[in-house]
This record gives structure tokens, sequence and C-alpha cells, in this order.
């Protein structure tokens, strides 16, 4: 790897810690987006897997409500599980051609959904029935792009959560989708060899430290920032990312 490709992946990785830091979600969405600039995708999400996967077991077991969070949302998380095998292994994954252009997608409605500050209202008894279908349709579009954003975090709104167990869930899903992710990035993708390889891991272990320090950054940030300002100006980003991702995968597509 280059001592740019180097640089440029350090700076990816504390403005998406910050990111996390500040708003308690967006780190994958930040770095697989501005990581995807510079490297395909499988290697960009490949790098990312165990920054993510500390920071979302961190973010998740330090609640004072783990065991119930997860009793609450088991069906959910079993069909996320179950959706990431489905569109890791069976529709094609990261390998796929549409990788790009669906990651750009998913980035662009989430920043527009966040812009928009969507409300939806859950009626009663209808958590049970949907919390599968919600996790098998989250884990279908993380399997394709490992980004386990919608329409989780849409569901996870509509229930109301409290800001302590809206957090807590968030980092549920989204350890659960790391894990789910890691026999996809070691299987022998269409090069024939795995993701995952010793250099990569390497790499993606070094990726804690720029991380751990763009979180610490991020806390204090939170502290000193405007929270709605923050919001826009991030939710705004994302939308432009996304649209300049699945434009580029498309004429991509199209060459």
């Amino acid at each position: 790897m280059i001592p740019s490709v180097i640089l440029i992946g350090f700076f990816v990785m504390v403005l998406a810690g910050a990111v996390k830091g500040m708003v308690g979600m967006g780190m994958p969405t930040v770095a697989i987006g501005l990581l995807t600039l510079i490297l395909p995708p499988p290697q960009a999400v490949a790098l990312l897997i165990i920054p993510a996967a500390f920071t979302n077991v961190w973010q998740y077991a330090t609640g004072p409500g783990a065991r119930s969070t997860a009793r609450r949302f088991a069906s959910m998380m079993t069909g996320l599980t179950v959706g990431t095998f489905i569109g890791g292994f069976g529709i094609g994954g990261l390998d796929s051609p549409f990788t790009l252009p669906a990651m750009g997608i998913v980035v662009c409605c989430y920043g527009l959904l966040g812009l928009a500050s969507v409300h939806v209202h859950l009626p009663e008894g209808w958590e049970g029935p949907l919390a599968p279908v919600v996790g098998l349709a989250t884990g279908v579009i993380n399997g394709m792009t490992s980004m386990a954003m919608l329409p989780a975090v849409v569901f996870f709104k509509a229930l109301g959560l409290g800001r302590d167990d809206m957090v807590q869930a968030l980092g549920l899903n989204f350890m659960v989708a790391s894990f789910a992710m890691m026999p996809i990035l070691m299987w022998p993708g269409s090069s024939g060899a795995p993701l995952l390889d010793p250099w990569i891991i390497g790499a993606s272990i070094a990726a804690l430290l720029p991380a751990g320090l763009g979180l610490n950054l991020g806390r204090r940030l939170r502290i000193m920032a405007s929270p709605e300002l923050f919001s826009r100006i991030f939710f705004g980003f994302l939308t432009l990312l996304g649209l300049y991702m699945a434009a580029r995968g498309i004429l991509k597509l199209t060459a």
C-alpha cells in the first residue's frame, strides 16, 4: 500500500471516528464512502471491518441494558444475519459490479432522510412482526454494501426509543452486521483469494488507532459544537457523497 493511500486512509479513519463520537453512528458510512474514492469497494470494506466491529461492541456493551436490548431485538438480529449471508453469498456481494452504485444509493438515501428529519410512528403491536423483516432487508443491503443503516435506523426511530436505548440498539445492529460480514470477507472472491488476508487484517488492526483518536475528538467536539448544525452538515455531505458514488458506479457499468 503506497504512502499516499496510507496517509489518506489515516485521515479518513480519524474523520469517521470523529463523526461516530459526535452523533453515535456514521463511521462505516463515512469511511467506506471516502475510501472507495481511492480503493475498490471490497478492500475499503475489509480495511474497516475490525475498527467497525470494535467500536460497535464498545457502543453496545457499555450501555445499561445490553441484555434486554439483545432479547428485544433477537428476531431482528437473526433476520439481519440471514439477510447478510443472502446479500453477500447469494446475490454477488462486494464483488458485484453493482456494489459501488448500490453503496452510493444507500448513502444518498440515508443523507436525504437525515436532512428531511422524517418522523415515522409504528403502531402498537407491529414491532414483533416487522422486526425480522426489517432485519432481513437490512441484512441483504449489508451483505451487498457492508452498510447496515437502512431500513434499520428508520425502524428504531419509529419505535420512539429514548436516546440511550437508540444508541444501544444501533450498537447492537452494527455489531451483528460487522460480525456477519466477516465470513463473507474470508470467503474467496472473484480473485480466488479471501479479502481478509494477513496484510489487510494487519492494516485493519492499525486503523484502530486513528479511529480511536477520532472517536475521542468527536466526543470533545460534541460538547462544544451545535448538534443540530453538525447533523445538517453531516447529512448534506453524505447526500452529495452518495450521489457522486452512485454516478461513478453507473458510469463504470455503462463504460
